[in-house]
């Protein structure tokens, strides 16, 4: 968590789960969203944070899901982690250590 609010200077960042964060970042594009992921998948992976010598790879990366939507309600908000939640699954299985935006 240290490594990605270093990473973001905007918005919110809260754990959301064992190893899930949400960031929250108010008036911005799907295009902008797509920048910030990618940004910071590379961002992470240059920090070269070694990883257990059980996983298949040297260093730590990420994979981002990201959602852009109007939050007015509970309702709304559990539509746009919904989305966020399908693209990060989207991003883990196409080769991880990359950012899929759904609107």
């Amino acid at each position: 968590s240290n490594a990605l609010n270093l990473c973001l200077s905007d918005g919110v960042l809260i754990r959301y789960g064992g190893e899930e964060f949400v960031y929250l970042l108010s008036n911005t594009t799907i295009d902008n969203m797509q920048k910030i992921g990618s940004d910071l998948c590379l961002e992470i992976e240059h920090l070269q944070l070694r990883c257990p010598p059980v996983l298949d790879r040297e260093y730590l990366t990420v994979s981002i899901g990201a959602s852009i939507g109007l939050i007015s309600d509970e309702d709304s908000l559990n539509i746009v982690l919904e989305k966020a939640d399908q693209a990060l699954y989207e991003a883990k299985k196409n080769d991880k250590n990359k950012c899929v935006v759904k609107e």
